[in-house]
């Protein structure tokens, strides 16, 4: 539940994100890369606040990037392994 001192109209965040109101409105409904922006309705209006905000682009953020890539042997660490595979086989 959203305190009323930290409520936002899809208006006003819409204004604070510097986007349109109908952006707002479709993160809401359809979200944005599999992620939803939390809303709460009051009456017929519906209302987020800045923390949500924060948490729907931290979502969006971590899944834009993907899944964590392997790390990559340095050019000793991939000799090194050339070295061991070469001696096991006897080359």
């Amino acid at each position: 539940m959203i305190a009323t001192d930290q409520r936002l109209t899809l208006r006003e965040a819409a204004a604070l994100e510097g986007v349109h109101y109908e952006t707002i409105r479709a993160w809401a409904n359809k979200g944005f890369r599999g992620v939803r922006l939390e809303v709460e309705p009051r009456g017929r209006q519906l209302f987020t606040s800045e923390e949500m905000l924060a948490e729907f682009h931290a979502e969006v953020k971590r899944r834009r990037q993907g899944p964590e890539q392997p790390k990559r042997q340095t050019e000793a660490e991939g000799r090194a392994t050339r070295e061991r595979i070469w001696a096991k086989h006897g080359v």
